[in-house]
């Protein structure tokens, strides 16, 4: 049960940050790269975070998605290619980072 909360929890973000960057891009105007940046404030640095936020969220949604389905033979995959037991939070934790150094310098406006 635990397993489905934090699924639901981790899709969730996913969801939310997905919403927003499609709602930004099909409201701004110009270049497809302009598009992009407009998802995130006009900042590359926030994109590449934001990828790396959704890449973190993923990781971990599959490894508690497998193990709440209990599907042994996905759950052992997905730990042979990925190390999920620590990757997803590094990225997560470079990507909060990254926004948090970034929001410093965008919210004041230099």
């Amino acid at each position: 049960m635990l397993h489905l909360i934090y699924l639901s929890i981790l899709l969730g973000f996913v969801g939310a940050i997905a919403f927003h960057a499609v709602t930004y891009y099909r409201a701004s105007t110009g270049t497809r790269w302009e598009r992009i940046l407009a998802t995130s404030r006009d900042s590359a640095t926030w994109v590449w975070a934001k990828v790396l936020l959704v890449a973190g969220l993923l990781i971990e949604a599959m490894a508690q998605a497998a193990m709440f389905f209990q599907m042994p033979d996905v759950d052992s995959f997905i730990r042979t290619k990925v190390p999920v037991e620590w990757l997803g939070w590094v990225l997560l934790g470079i990507a909060a980072m990254t926004f948090a150094s970034r929001a410093r310098s965008l919210l004041r406006g230099d």
